[in-house]
């Protein structure tokens, strides 16, 4: 039996990801990653004018990726500075949480399994990150760019083989009669 997306099956794979690459625990980075995350996840939906996209479906895995990385480095931050977390919580988690609420529904078009192996591609290719020294490339706040041997996941062909052709099967704009 596959697993399916659920927290601890997101969180486990984001942890992986953070541990190989160093972190970053820092809450404001995982914070604007999220709002980052967020717009493009609804710039994708207009440009495509469909939730049944390749890009749509990759940026919500990367909303995932990165509210799941928020989500490891609160627990670590409230452990170690219990008034940091609280400060944190009281700053960002009114936005956060209806950021998180709006997109509900654009999950919900994909069943669990295909968005489940969608999650594991986008994490696959977040691991192929490193630098040619087998290092993490970061940016000067702490985000992990893309090093040379970034390998795009490949989406549009689990689009393509789970719906049976590929633009306009969920268009938005589109009324039921």
């Amino acid at each position: 039996m596959t697993p399916m997306r659920n927290h601890r099956n997101i969180t486990a794979k984001v942890q992986e990801f953070m541990t190989a690459f160093g972190g970053p625990y820092d809450l404001d980075l995982w914070y604007e990653l999220i709002m980052e995350e967020a717009e493009e996840v609804c710039e994708a939906i207009e440009t495509h004018d469909t939730v049944l996209h390749h890009s749509v479906l990759k940026e919500l895995c990367d909303l995932d990726y990165v509210t799941g990385g928020m989500f490891i480095t609160y627990r670590k931050v409230r452990v170690e500075d219990k008034d940091k977390a609280l400060a944190f919580s009281r700053r960002h988690f009114h936005n956060t949480h209806i950021i998180l609420s709006s997109m509900l529904p654009f999950y919900q078009v994909f069943p669990d399994d295909i968005y489940w192996e969608a999650f594991l591609r986008v994490h696959n290719s977040n691991m192929s990150k490193l630098g040619e020294d087998g290092k993490p490339i970061k940016r000067e706040d702490g985000k992990v760019l893309k090093g040379p041997n970034y390998k795009e996941p490949d989406l549009r062909s689990l689009i393509t083989s789970t719906y049976g052709y590929y633009y306009g099967y969920y268009n938005m704009t589109q009324t039921v009669n």
